[in-house]
């Protein structure tokens, strides 16, 4: 009997009932035409900051809005400050010849592509998970149970039980 109770619960918190999904895509950078995600806990992520060298190109990728540069002049075994750059091109940016540039951070831009929501009531739903998403988060809300009645009108004690608390899951994936 637990086990068809379960199932029932599982059926009524995660179909039956209103759920909302989310998504957040990680920002991300093209050196030398690459797609680098920019996190340091991202075991594949580019740390801040990192540099690049003459010849090596970079722009903006998925959820970036710009890329902050601080550009040096390279004079024999010492470098000197040449300028602050905002890299904001989709196209790619090559480092001067004779330069070296240092990353030093990066503007997420806040728009639609790299937040997504959507909330599905009662039913059967698709929903197209975005391709730079690392993690997906579910959350399912279920309503209440009804109280019961007055079962005896006679008896003063005699009333029904409140009604069930609603049910709550969540998980990311």
């Amino acid at each position: 009997m637990k086990k068809i109770i379960y199932h029932f619960l599982l059926y009524f918190l995660f179909i039956a009932h209103p759920a909302e999904s989310f998504s957040q895509c990680k920002p991300a950078i093209k050196i030398d035409g690459n797609i680098n995600v920019v996190d340091a806990n991202d075991r594949f992520g580019v740390p801040l900051p990192f540099w690049l060298k003459e010849g090596q190109t970079l722009s903006v990728s998925s959820s970036v809005h710009s890329i902050s540069v601080i550009e040096f002049s390279v004079n024999g075994s010492s470098l000197e400050f040449s300028q602050i750059l905002s890299i904001t091109s989709p196209t790619p940016v090559s480092v001067p010849s004779g330069k070296v540039w240092k990353l030093e951070s990066v503007s997420k831009s806040n728009n639609s592509s790299s937040y997504q929501s959507a909330t599905f009531s009662p039913g059967t739903f698709t929903w197209t998970v975005p391709s730079c998403a690392e993690q997906i988060c579910v959350e399912a809300w279920a309503g209440g149970g009804g109280g019961g009645g007055n079962y005896n009108s006679g008896s003063p004690y005699a009333t029904g039980a409140g009604g069930g608390g609603g049910g709550f899951g969540s998980q990311c994936f």
